[in-house]
């Protein structure tokens, strides 16, 4: 019951911060949006579906904070200078973040 509990609040997480978390990805080299799936699943053991992904990074794509480039292998997803200052900013604020969520747990 309790692992279950953790996965489903795992999995909430992955999605409320989905964004980032493929920035984040993104930050580290350029990705297809199956790379980007295998990349979540292998570090959070969440499984999301293309169609997520895909919605994902076309929103992050009109927002200009990736560049997306078709190749033989697919469209590959890049980070643009907008993108990269976006998660140095949340990256800065981790601090803050970590608050906030343990501000969840103090129960008052």
């Amino acid at each position: 019951m309790e692992s279950e509990f953790f996965d489903e609040m795992q999995r909430r997480i992955v999605k409320n911060f989905l964004d980032m978390l493929i920035l984040r990805g993104l930050s580290k080299h350029s990705m297809t949006g199956y790379g980007i799936i295998a990349f979540l699943n292998n570090k959070f053991h969440t499984l999301l579906s293309s169609g997520t992904i895909y919605h994902y990074l076309y929103v992050l794509e009109r927002k200009g904070w990736i560049k997306g480039e078709s190749t033989k292998k697919g469209t590959v997803y890049t980070l643009t200078k907008q993108g990269k200052e976006n998660i140095r900013t949340f990256l800065n604020s981790k601090n803050k973040i970590l608050g906030l969520v343990l501000t969840l747990f103090d129960g008052e």
